[in-house]
């Protein structure tokens, strides 16, 4: 191939560019340069509007777990960054002292408990039968003794007897009487039962041992400190043979199931948040994934520096994927899904005013000019030189807000005014240059040009 055609092909390769770019605008007789664009077409999508926080990721929980008494750590089963659950052992603090203890009180239980039910039982027919025994016993004793009484009586008054001979018969007849009632009073008790008040002050007794017993049993139960839900150490605080006070930390642990997330929010969206609405979160290092959160609450204090609300969000994390520390990229709704409209990323434009889209209208078909007195019309006399190309668009400027990405689209939101429909097309290629009102000529084939530039083979091609 000849140096000349290979300089033909690049010119022409020039030129096609130069068209799709729009960077050199055909010289138009009798008009303004009609700049080449490509287009697309703006898309309908329903989304629900988000807005994107960068949020901390934090635990849900972080306890300090410490012991409710005093004692010699025994054993401490645990080492940072362990997982633990609920009721998994933490700390064990000697308690052989407490137990010893336990078995004292015990045995006093079962002796104030005894006690109680001989009382709440009464006497057994046997000892009620051998009290009335002893009333019979009793009467017998006190009627022999009346009858020496009554027998002595008379001689010692006669001086056939000594006074104390009758002194000592009295005595005994005296006895006998005491004996006997002693022994009915007793057959009445045995009849009768225990008094109501010492059953209660049995009751009473067996109740404070019960509960001596239930204070020392809580206190060994002190001994042994567990994990009181899951959750993960982060931090060891004790050693065994180490002696901890009441109220010393062991260990620290954090739940990481659920974690909290911390987002501060604007003044101008507070409004818009409210509990229960979900956000989408991306985690550095975790690519890939995308992990769903909730709002829970919304702290009704702004910082002093930022003037922003915190927003605190809930996080299932089963799996324990996710550590705290990390920073994560939170993507909130704020409303209910509606359709909005998607543009190609490459239409959106930065310009001194902002934001816009340019939109590609059909162009209205030339007018015919009037001349003549009678009305006759005829077509304006065209030009010298080579036929001047028609637009098909007329270009729009929209003015736009972004809103979230939709695959390689973006979705906008027109301001002032503007409008932009689904299916409107949209300058993404050549408008860089283009403003309100310009004609353009939309370019549908990229391949087009660059096969009719290369047909034309000069004539010294071969040179």
């Amino acid at each position: 191939m000849g140096i000349g055609w290979s300089r033909q092909v690049q010119i022409s390769l020039g030129l096609t560019l130069s068209a799709l770019f729009s960077f050199g605008a055909l010289a138009q007789q009798g008009g303004p340069p009609l700049f080449s664009i490509r287009v697309a077409p703006a898309e309908k999508v329903t989304l629900a509007p988000t807005i994107e926080f960068t949020g901390s990721i934090e635990p849900w929980r972080e306890i300090e777990i410490s012991t409710q008494v005093a004692g010699l750590v025994d054993s401490i089963p645990i080492e940072e960054g362990e997982r633990l659950e609920a009721g998994d052992l933490i700390c064990h603090l000697d308690s052989e002292e407490t137990e010893i203890l336990i078995a004292r009180h015990e045995a006093m239980v079962a002796s104030a408990s005894a006690e109680l039910l001989r009382l709440e039982t009464g006497f057994l027919p046997e000892e009620i039968e051998e009290a009335g025994k002893n009333v019979e016993a009793a009467k017998a004793r006190q009627k022999r003794a009346q009858e020496e009484w009554d027998r002595y009586r008379p001689l010692v008054a006669q001086g056939v007897s000594t006074k104390n001979e009758g002194t000592e018969m009295e005595a005994a007849f005296y006895e006998a009487e005491a004996e006997l009632r002693a022994a009915e009073a007793r057959l009445r008790l045995f009849r009768r039962g225990y008094r109501d008040e010492q059953i209660l002050k049995a009751k009473a007794d067996v109740d404070k041992e019960k509960a001596d017993l239930a204070e020392i049993n809580r206190q060994l139960k002190n001994h042994l400190i567990a994990a009181p839900t899951d959750c993960v150490v982060v931090e060891r605080l004790g050693e065994p043979g180490e002696w901890i006070d009441k109220g010393a930390a062991v260990a620290r642990v954090v739940v990481l199931n659920p974690l909290r997330v911390r987002i501060e929010v604007p003044q101008t969206y507070l409004t818009r948040i409210r509990p229960g609405q979900t956000a989408t979160l991306r985690v550095d290092g975790k690519e890939g994934r995308t992990f769903e959160a909730k709002v829970e609450q919304i702290v009704p204090r702004a910082g002093d520096a930022t003037r922003n609300f915190p927003v605190l969000m809930r996080l299932e994390n089963p799996d324990y994927f996710l550590s705290s520390g990390l920073f994560a990229r939170v993507e909130l709704r704020l409303e209910d899904e509606k359709e909005m409209i998607a543009v190609p990323r490459e239409a959106v434009l930065v310009r001194d005013e902002g934001l816009i889209v340019l939109v590609a209208d059909p162009a209205k078909p030339p007018q015919n000019v009037s001349t003549g007195s009678e009305g006759a019309s005829e077509a304006q006399e065209a030009p010298a030189g080579p036929p001047r190309p028609k637009p098909d668009a007329a270009i729009r400027a929209v003015s736009v807000r972004l809103g979230n990405d939709v695959g390689d689209s973006v979705v906008v939101e027109p301001l002032e005014g503007g409008e932009i429909r689904a299916g409107d097309e949209v300058v993404v290629l050549g408008g860089t240059r283009l403003r309100t009102g310009m004609p353009a000529k939309i370019i549908r084939d990229v391949a087009e040009p660059v096969k009719m530039e290369a047909a034309a083979k000069p004539e010294n091609a071969s040179e």
